[in-house]
């Protein structure tokens, strides 16, 4: 399985990783991964479908819940800027904020880039607990797979009359993606025509490869070059040559099993309960920008103490931020 990595925050071919989960740090095991970008502050995403539950602390922390309902934590630490707030929802390809070096005075982090983790239910090593002596525990980000809301089979079938005939229409969009060709989807069209004077049928199939070209909030942009068609059966024998015209438009997931396609509402083929998602992962988006593509390194880094403060809530900051006095990042 493939979990969260450079690929899938927007940070591939910006220096890879410069250090993994469990390495020891000080003592202790690294609980995420570092993430380089080339030295400079760059935007990064959040890979994966959910909301924000936390933005701020002292080391620049973005925590997002992710939408599957389990009770884990996905930490991005260090931003040097951030461009969400707590209670946005975000999808794979929102820009959560920039790399950074943000930490506390004294701290040491000498390079620029992002520390992303994975915080779970349950208590882990001893020295991963908060400075108040809360327990915590934390996954390898690279092995851990959230669900994708978007992969699968959607469908929808219309039904309407023309003059002297009837249409059956049957669109179905299949979505599928992985970390080497990032999304690819395909949009296959068929229509029954039957003739009412005669009783007689024409059957045609259309396909098109959209290609997406840009993410708008929760929507993503597309268009479609002229697509391919085939007559199934013809017992008219009306020589019918359909054509499958290029086209433009968005789709947006409107809830787990419902997505909505250009002007149709299209239904997941097998319906699921949220957290049943077929078990998919969560590789929805690679990276956008050409900028994402070049080289960096990154220093190591020192940690140095710090006090870290209570939240209203009365979690403290440093467990719902991923980060507790001492760690070195």
């Amino acid at each position: 399985m493939i979990g969260l990595t450079p690929f899938e925050v927007g940070l591939a071919g910006m220096g890879g990783i410069s250090a993994r989960f469990g390495e020891m740090r000080d003592g202790c095991p690294h609980k995420g991964l570092d993430i380089r970008s080339s030295g400079v502050a760059t935007p990064f995403t959040a890979g994966i479908f959910g909301k924000v539950v936390f933005v701020g602390g002292a080391y620049g922390t973005v925590a997002v819940a992710p939408r599957d309902g389990s009770a884990t934590w996905i930490q991005y630490l260090h931003c040097s800027e951030t461009s969400v707030v707590a209670g946005d929802d975000v999808y794979p390809w929102t820009v959560l904020g920039k790399t950074g070096d943000t930490a506390p005075p004294g701290t040491d982090i000498s390079g620029i880039h992002l520390h992303l983790q994975v915080q779970v239910p349950g208590a882990g090593q001893t020295c991963w607990a908060t400075s108040s002596g809360n327990p915590r525990n934390f996954v390898d980000p690279q092995t851990h797979a959230t669900k994708n809301f978007i992969d699968g089979t959607w469908s929808v079938t219309r039904q309407y009359s023309a003059p002297g005939g009837r249409f059956v229409e049957t669109d179905e969009l299949k979505i599928f993606s992985s970390e080497i060709i990032g999304v690819a989807f395909f949009h296959t069209r068929r229509r029954e025509l039957t003739i009412l004077q005669t009783g007689c049928r024409i059957v045609a199939e259309f396909m098109w490869v959209p290609r997406i070209t840009a993410f708008s909030g929760n929507k993503v942009l597309f268009s479609a070059p002229a697509g391919s068609t085939s007559i199934i059966q013809d017992t008219c024998g009306l020589n019918w040559k359909p054509s499958a015209d290029p086209g433009s438009g968005d789709l947006e997931l409107i809830d787990d099993n419902r997505l909505r396609y250009m002007s149709y509402t299209m239904n997941r083929a097998e319906s699921v309960s949220e957290g049943q998602v077929n078990g998919g992962l969560h590789h929805f988006v690679a990276s956008i920008s050409p900028q994402f593509f070049t080289d960096g390194s990154l220093d190591s880094c020192n940690a140095k103490q710090f006090k870290p403060f209570e939240l209203d809530t009365g979690v403290d900051e440093d467990w719902i931020s991923g980060v507790a006095a001492g760690e070195c990042f």
